[in-house]
């Protein structure tokens, strides 16, 4: 059992999110909000409720940007990129899972639009 999600895989993976704490780019409290979504889940899972959080910050970037906070939709949209980068990992492998594209293509518009 790992420190946050049921499965060593996927905390490993969820862990990369740590790095970003101190930059704003996500919080303990949301990783672990997404480890209890995942709970025994699969990887499809893992994806699923890392990029629903992914899109849910994303939202909240662009209700952000058209009231004309510009600062605080830019640290939404990293933040929404981050969550994004993390939900296709464990999907890695042949053939190419159209969710790992799905989740990959979220990163970077979220990226882009930071």
């Amino acid at each position: 059992m790992g420190l946050i999600f049921i499965s060593d895989f996927h905390d490993a993976f969820a862990a990369w999110l740590f790095a970003y704490i101190h930059s704003g780019g996500a919080e303990f409290g949301e990783i672990a909000a997404v480890g209890r979504a995942v709970g025994e889940g699969d990887d499809g899972a893992f994806c699923a409720a890392f990029t629903d959080a992914g899109e849910r910050m994303a939202a909240e970037a662009r209700t952000a940007l058209a009231g004309g906070h510009r600062a605080s939709a830019r640290q939404l949209f990293l933040h929404a990129a981050a969550f994004h980068s993390v939900a296709y990992r464990p999907l890695f492998g042949a053939p190419i899972d159209s969710r790992l594209l799905a989740a990959y293509r979220a990163q970077i518009a979220a990226f882009d639009r930071a």
